[in-house]
């Protein structure tokens, strides 16, 4: 048995120096640890899921089990945060969800454990907090979507794109962020037409992609109002909206809803905005509304 051990010793000895000949690449596993395979570093590094490298060392037990603590910073991260965990219909997913009714509070004292945002405020705070949103939901969406009715009638197109920038999200849930983006889009902004950024047309009821978007923009001679939902939903570089607006005569309107994290709608006359560089701005700043497509 130590003759076995001693070759198989003098055998990963081996592999090892063959392996550091390699200075760009590393040793990592796919499907099963036992099972290493030698990939480039900048692989492994722009597709994590595919390619798990291994631990330098054991981790302590107390480390494994214990939870890394996340707190929601912003107002906008809050609502996704409501949003995700009572669903106002039924998302078809009895594994995660039961049907009930709750209260106020019950929200409330779930809420503050995982943010700061209402940590120092009572519970009437909180509830004043969901009546404020509530009225501005009612004020702002329908004169929001008042104007965009009046908008048709004129002759204009109603035009959607949803925008999902690289995240650390899984496929499943970059989907699901776009479908709910593109459900919005529909429902809220009325768009005949949707075209959308990662194009996953397995997935999504939608036109093509920002290219297709491009090209048919380019088809067409009538007015257009294109719908986002917030800024960082069509661009994070106001060039790009200047150079979209140059190059395409019939985008006359330029839409941003903001429902779901700052409770603001933005209709932008297109020949106005690229001559304002303070309107220009509001696309320059990927903070203006954290999360999207709630």
């Amino acid at each position: 048995m130590g003759i076995v051990m001693n070759d198989w010793q003098r055998c990963i000895e081996f592999q090892q120096k063959k392996i550091e000949e390699f200075e760009d690449s590393e040793t990592c596993w796919n499907i099963r640890e036992q099972d290493p395979i030698l990939v480039l570093k900048q692989r492994i590094r722009g597709d994590s899921l595919t390619y798990k490298k291994y631990l330098d060392e054991t981790p302590e037990e107390e480390k494994v089990n214990k939870r890394e603590s996340v707190e929601l910073v912003t107002e906008a991260q809050a609502k996704q945060f409501i949003n995700e965990v009572y669903c106002p219909s039924q998302p078809k997913n009895d594994v995660i969800y039961v049907k009930g009714i709750i209260s106020t509070k019950k929200i409330y004292e779930l809420v503050k454990t995982f943010t700061t945002v209402f940590r120092e405020k009572p519970a009437q705070s909180f509830a004043a907090w969901c009546h404020d949103l509530i009225n501005s939901i009612c004020i702002y969406l329908p004169k929001y979507q008042e104007s965009l009715k009046n908008h048709k009638k004129n002759g204009y197109e109603i035009i959607g794109y949803a925008r999902k920038s690289p995240t650390s999200e899984d496929v499943t849930s970059r989907t699901r962020l776009l479908k709910s983006m593109v459900s919005n889009l529909k429902e809220r902004s009325f768009a005949t037409k949707i075209f959308v950024s990662p194009f996953i047309m397995d997935e999504l009821s939608v036109d093509g992609n920002t290219q297709d978007l491009l090209v048919y923009l380019k088809s067409f001679h009538h007015d257009v109002c294109l719908v986002t939902i917030d800024f960082a939903g069509i661009t994070t570089r106001s060039e790009d909206i200047v150079n979209l607006v140059e190059a395409n005569p019939s985008l006359k309107r330029i839409a941003v809803e903001t429902f779901a994290q700052c409770n603001e709608v933005f209709l932008f006359d297109t020949e106005r905005l690229v001559k304002d560089n303070g309107l220009l701005q509001k696309f320059e700043n990927r903070n203006y509304c954290i999360q999207r497509s709630k």
